[in-house]
């Protein structure tokens, strides 16, 4: 984010929205919706009743800089254990280092299938519900760059043309995030 910032690079992608966040980079149109969610060892006996309050028991990990919720957020009474990646609390979790850990849906989906550091599987791990948040996901521009509104046009002229014809729930079906589309509805390329 801190590179996004400063222009190091042009946009970062997979990020929820803020106000805050929208005086330092421009936001696109969201591209997908996803979950946020509590991921838990299997095993263990998580009571979770959709509080923020019945989260008081247990270490939670979360990620420095990431957006939650403002209630979780600004819950200082929780036990939060800051991490640098969403990978990292993940293996504390597997390792039983921490009880919990705040994580988009899709985010942990594909670190458990694709990390070779990781240090378990879907089988060792389940997520509560309800979801903490469902949430707009987001690429950021840097504005510290001249050329962000043109991009930021591109970007959601594309996003509006994938949708349209169909081509952006192909790849969503093809990568397990939507059922398999019919045949007769998917895209010509």
């Amino acid at each position: 984010m801190d590179d996004v910032r400063i222009g190091k690079y042009d946009a970062l992608y997979s990020a929820y929205g803020s106000r805050d966040r929208s005086k330092t980079y421009a936001i696109s149109k969201p591209y997908i919706s996803g979950q946020l969610v509590l991921c838990a060892k299997r095993g263990t006996n998580i009571h979770w009743d959709g509080s923020i309050r019945s989260l008081t028991p247990y270490r939670i990990g979360v990620v420095l800089g990431f957006v939650n919720t403002p209630e979780f957020d600004n819950a200082k009474y929780l036990d939060k254990d800051v991490g640098p990646s969403d990978l990292l609390n993940l293996n504390k979790l597997l390792n039983g280092r921490i009880d919990l850990v705040v994580i988009d849906l899709y985010q942990a989906l594909y670190l458990i299938k694709n990390s070779p550091v990781l240090q378990g599987s879907l089988a060792d791990i389940y997520f509560l519900q309800p979801p903490l948040s469902r949430k707009n996901i987001h690429v950021m521009f840097s504005k510290a760059l001249p050329n962000w509104k043109k991009n930021l046009e591109l970007f959601n002229k594309g996003l509006e043309s994938i949708e349209k014809d169909g081509t952006k729930n192909h790849i969503m079906a093809k990568y397990g995030y939507l059922p398999p589309m019919p045949p007769d509805q998917q895209p010509d390329n």
